[in-house]
């Protein structure tokens, strides 16, 4: 899979899915044995935030950070001990849900000099069928924004393709295609692709890096009263 310890930060365009698959994440490390926090400092979008899974993620044992006034509010407020998580404990996977957009990134750059000594990941959500990341050109000048603003450099590119319900295989197989391009021109190594669970034994041979399979928890606010199995495939 991917490098997940001892800190992971991910980013990318608001609507990318990035909110899910940390979520995700978050959960599959946890699965390991390792001791998981998951903050969730997006000050950019009140919406369909990891804090809304603080129940299903303390119950799997995940400590939840989040901001000053629980989550319920669109300020720009970062939890108090967001700054311990980038001491980079050995000994505790730590994942970062950054704001949607190059925005997101400037809380990295309250942080730079405690990020100069630590290692970690940083990670790009990236969406081809979104019209901001639809092509190379567009994904790579969202990387520089990111990267200028956080002033940090990107590690991994994640291929999170989707079409909600209507996601096929060709959807995810063109996000497999720009990433690979973006990969390429920008020298940020393709690690991982992540599909909907029923879409991975079609998909593991077809594509050149691992797939994760995502379990479907972000959900729209009209659709808290859905059953488990009615829920629509939502990312951030």
């Amino acid at each position: 899979m991917i490098d997940l310890s001892p800190l992971t930060l991910i980013g990318g365009h608001y609507g990318s899915g990035k909110t899910e698959v940390a979520v995700n994440l978050a959960f599959l490390a946890r699965k390991t044995g390792r001791d998981v926090t998951l903050a969730d400092v997006d000050i950019v979008n009140p919406y369909f935030r990891s804090y809304e899974q603080r129940v299903p993620l303390e119950d799997a044992g995940i400590r939840v950070v989040t901001g000053a006034l629980g989550g319920t509010a669109d300020l720009p407020a970062l939890p108090a001990e967001l700054g311990r998580l980038f001491t980079a404990d050995p000994a505790e996977t730590a994942i970062i849900d950054l704001g949607g957009d190059p925005v997101g990134a400037r809380v990295l750059a309250r942080y730079h000099d405690q990020l100069d000594d630590v290692a970690f990941q940083f990670y790009l959500v990236l969406n081809a069928n979104r019209p901001e990341t639809g092509t190379a050109d567009k994904a790579l000048a969202m990387i520089a924004e990111i990267e200028s603003l956080s002033r940090q450099h990107m590690t991994g590119i994640i291929n999170n393709t989707h079409l909600l319900d209507d996601t096929t295989v060709e959807d995810v197989l063109k996000g497999d295609r720009l990433a690979r391009e973006v990969a390429a021109r920008s020298g940020i190594p393709f690690v991982l692709t992540t599909v909907l669970e029923h879409l991975v034994p079609v998909l593991e041979n077809r594509v050149q890096v691992p797939v994760m399979p995502l379990t479907r928890r972000m959900l729209k606010p009209w659709e808290s009263n859905k059953s488990e199995g009615e829920f629509e495939w939502l990312h951030e």
